[in-house]
């Protein structure tokens, strides 16, 4: 297979994924978020998490950039990380004593989805970080009204359907950020990611297309053709995150990838090209 940012400039996610402004690379104010220097001065940086599918990558990264890790997590998964990590122990409902009485230079909650959690970690951190970017998602956009979103516009804090797990999910997003500033202010640094692909990734979301194609045979392609399509590889959305805390950014970031518009045609296809060609298509009746 080709080089996986190769791969990627040339595809889109599964089908009906959404179309966000893209802020990976460029903040969408249009100041460019580049790629500090080798000498960036080392940071000393908290996860709040690190052993699921984004800490790992992000871990790795920060350390190859030269930073100082330190994970929270409640010890149940491992991780292939450095040996230099530092791992604190501990519980984001409640337990978070070993986090106190210690200082750094910015932390990244990458394992939130509960108001509650991010009020009392930030509560908490309030004096003891320089920044706090909490990972996000575009899901806060749901349900996605229409094309070219960025980051400026209202986001809902209710949802319209309590029974919508994608209107909840991206209600509680929203509340965790709300959150976030509250507390950080000009501090804060919110990355609302779209769908996440790569190595670690365990939904079926992404995998299942390879898996499938490799299998043969006639294959059903929902959707329409010319839905767009979006996803961002874990690794540069590490990277991303990285750069935006060397940078000592603030604000919010729709982080989605390619760069220019794709459709689930084009993903489709290419995919098909890359994986096996033999592949055929079918649609369901009046939505091809």
């Amino acid at each position: 297979m080709t080089a996986r940012r190769e791969f990627l400039t040339a595809t889109g996610a599964a089908a009906g994924a959404l179309i966000v402004g893209s802020a990976c690379g460029a903040a969408r104010s249009g100041a460019m978020v580049e790629r500090p220097r080798p000498n960036t001065k080392p940071l000393d940086i908290l996860i709040l998490g690190g052993t699921g599918f984004i800490g790992p990558h992000l871990v790795r990264y920060a350390v190859s950039r030269g930073h100082r890790i330190t994970i929270f997590t409640r010890g149940r998964h491992t991780a292939d990380l450095p040996e230099s990590v530092i791992h604190l122990e501990g519980d984001r409902n409640g337990q978070l004593e070993s986090l106190r009485g210690k200082r750094w230079d910015a932390v990244v909650d990458d394992s939130a989805t509960n108001p509650k959690w991010v009020h009392d970690s930030a509560e908490l951190l309030r004096d003891s970080v320089g920044r706090y970017l909490f990972t996000s998602s575009t899901g806060v956009y749901y349900p996605y009204l229409h094309r070219g979103i960025d980051e400026s516009g209202p986001v809902p804090l209710v949802a319209a359907d309590p029974k919508d797990g994608s209107a909840t999910f991206g209600v509680a997003k929203a509340l965790c950020e709300q959150e976030t500033r509250r507390v950080f202010g000009e501090r804060a640094i919110i990355v609302r990611p779209t769908y996440i692909v790569g190595p670690g990734d365990t939904t079926d979301r992404f995998p299942y297309w390879p898996v499938r194609l490799a299998r043969g045979g006639e294959v059903l392609a929902p959707g329409r053709k010319d839905d767009p399509a979006q996803f961002i590889d874990v690794r540069d959305l590490a990277e991303f995150m990285v750069h935006l805390l060397e940078g000592q950014r603030s604000g919010a970031y729709n982080v989605a990838g390619p760069r220019s518009a794709t459709t689930a045609r084009t993903f489709l296809e290419t995919a098909r090209a890359v994986i096996n060609p033999t592949v055929k298509y079918t649609s369901k009746p009046g939505r091809s």
